[in-house]
């Protein structure tokens, strides 16, 4: 990628330090047809536009939370904003989403030839619909960023795996620049994707106000997030039936969501029973709750658990840390990569819930553990601000549209 001058990007990124945008400028950018990316008073050239494509709002999708979080970041710590287009593959009108936001993008394209596509792909939410989207922007000569949110083994796993490969492939070859969570998810990659690939990792809400006093007789695990047999659930409850030997007040808290899918229904109906049968009045679970009260469940455990058996990311990975709570994950993707980097929690094999009640000892009767894994994730969550996951996307933005920006510039000067 093209070197870039960052001193722009620092002076632009910056917001909380000096507002780049009067009054006026703010009024006149909220009534255009998108939020026009300026550079204040300093007679800099506008930066373009940004296209963002992401999923719907949903309580079964992660995905669609990040999308949600990484809009707000943008609008309240950049104090910049961009355009969004959204559609899901599950509504009956998907074809019909496809083509406005199609549509869209050529009306903008004609507008301001300087565009960027940003797409945020989940294979089960965005679908086939983003390779048709990203055809169009390359025809149009935009410049396309793809950030890749699920590994290839889950979709593998899927019966339209085959469409679904297809799909990635086309997106990698027709971006720009590809945007992976971690190391190890840019190495998974295929060859032609993996050099123009950048490692930009979540982004964490820091919550140190409210940290509950644990009690190493008497701790509560936790095991949030979509209630799915790819996230191994059951590998959570033997662990904490197997942990309460040595911990006999042990309490396990189960919470997420459930998908309207008779599979998954039946699953989660299944560990209801299934967790009683193993530790009795000591664990409970509960579906698709409200957001507030998910929140504050975090609050009331003291250590996360985590039995994904494929290589993916987990929102609900980032929010604990978020919470300052040490974690146990299983052995795959980018959330073992970051724990096992960061000290972040311990890592244990696949579908081996000895190991993870061994892990759930360890951390309440080793001394000092339970503090010192504390300790590093508030480090880690406080270098991994959303404001550094905002810099990272510019800076990435920058290095793709600068050669064409300056180009445009010239010629306009000219």
């Amino acid at each position: 990628m093209p070197s870039y001058d960052t001193r722009l990007l620092r002076r632009v990124a910056e917001p909380w330090q000096r507002p780049i945008f009067s009054a006026k400028s703010r009024f006149a950018a909220a009534l255009s047809p998108g939020i026009v990316f300026a550079a204040g008073r300093r007679g800099l050239p506008p930066f373009p536009k940004v296209i963002w494509l992401g999923p719907f709002p949903a309580p079964d999708n992660g995905i669609s939370e990040y999308f949600e979080r990484i809009t707000e970041l943008w609008r309240g710590y950049l104090n910049l904003g961009a355009v969004r287009l959204q559609f899901n593959n599950y509504p009956p009108d998907y074809p019909v989403q496809v083509v406005r936001a199609a549509a869209t993008i050529a009306r903008m394209a004609r507008e301001n030839p300087a565009c960027l596509l940003h797409i945020q792909y989940c294979p089960f939410s965005t679908g086939p619909g983003a390779a048709v989207v990203a055809g169009l922007a390359r025809a149009l000569r935009l410049r396309i960023v793809t950030t890749i949110h699920e590994e290839r083994l889950i979709v593998k796993s899927h019966p339209l795996s085959g469409v679904y490969t297809w799909v990635e492939d086309a997106l990698l070859r027709l971006s720009d620049a590809i945007v992976v969570h971690s190391e190890g998810q840019r190495d998974r990659l295929p060859a032609l994707a993996r050099e123009k690939a950048a490692v930009i990792e979540f982004g964490i809400d820091p919550c140190f106000d409210r940290l509950k006093e644990y009690d190493p007789t008497a701790p509560v695990i936790g095991c949030f997030g979509q209630l799915a047999p790819a996230k191994g659930v059951e590998t959570v409850i033997d662990a904490c039936a197997g942990a309460s030997l040595h911990l006999p007040n042990l309490r396990l808290k189960v919470m997420g969501s459930v998908r309207n899918v008779q599979r998954y229904r039946s699953y989660a109906a299944w560990l209801r029973s299934y967790g009683a049968e193993r530790l009795g009045s000591r664990f409970e679970i509960h579906f698709n709750v409200p957001a507030a009260e998910f929140d504050q469940a975090y609050h009331e455990v003291d250590v996360l658990c985590f039995g994904l058996r494929h290589a993916t990311q987990s929102t609900t990975f980032y929010r604990a840390i978020g919470h300052l709570r040490p974690v146990v994950v299983t052995d795959v993707g980018g959330v073992a990569e970051i724990t096992r980097r960061e000290g972040l929690g311990l890592v244990v094999p696949v579908d081996d819930p000895q190991a993870m009640a061994k892990a759930i000892v360890t951390i309440f009767a080793a001394e000092g553990a339970f503090d010192s894994l504390r300790a590093k994730a508030e480090a880690y969550a406080t270098r991994r601000s959303w404001q550094a996951n905002a810099e990272e996307h510019w800076r990435l933005y920058g290095q793709i549209t600068r050669p064409r920006w300056r180009a445009s510039t010239e010629h306009g000067a000219n």
